[in-house]
């Protein structure tokens, strides 16, 4: 077996910015860029 880590786990983006494609949420004015940067994230499936 590999020690590798999952290939997921490699791609996954770790920070908010690096998810490309959603700017009209992630954004500044976008609606999951501020409950983060106001730490209410609520739980979302």
């Amino acid at each position: 077996m590999s020690d590798l880590p999952p290939l997921a786990d490699l791609l996954r983006p770790k920070t908010l910015t690096k998810v490309v494609g959603q700017d009209h949420l992630i954004g500044p004015d976008g609606s999951l860029g501020q409950m983060v940067q106001g730490g209410r994230l609520a739980p979302m499936v």
